[in-house]
């Protein structure tokens, strides 16, 4: 998802037929945990696989609070197989990353 243009989690939820894998990128770009609820994950039943993944930025990291309804609001469905979470932390001098890797269903 990215703020820069005019692409928004949302719109994902009128894309009932996708299959296989899918991953969902720059969710810190997801300001309101109600715009994930709409992008209708549960009901995505043919994903087998859905991956996700944030990048936090001094000036572009939301709040955490706000992150954690993102991420309850993507709640996917029962056939999922593979649930990989990947969050990036890029400060000034460092960067650091871990993955929440895998999470089988």
């Amino acid at each position: 998802m990215d703020k820069h243009e005019e692409n928004e989690i949302k719109e994902l939820g009128v894309l009932s037929n996708l299959h296989g894998q899918f991953c969902i990128i720059n969710l810190e770009n997801v300001s309101q945990s109600d715009e994930a609820l709409e992008a209708s994950i549960m009901d995505k039943k043919h994903i087998n696989s859905l991956w996700y993944k944030w990048s936090r930025c001094n000036k572009n990291s939301t709040d955490f609070q706000i992150e954690i309804h993102v991420l309850c609001r993507l709640q996917p469905n029962c056939n999922l197989e593979l649930l990989p979470i990947r969050v990036v932390i890029k400060e000034p001098n460092f960067q650091i990353g871990w993955e929440i890797f895998p999470i089988a269903i």
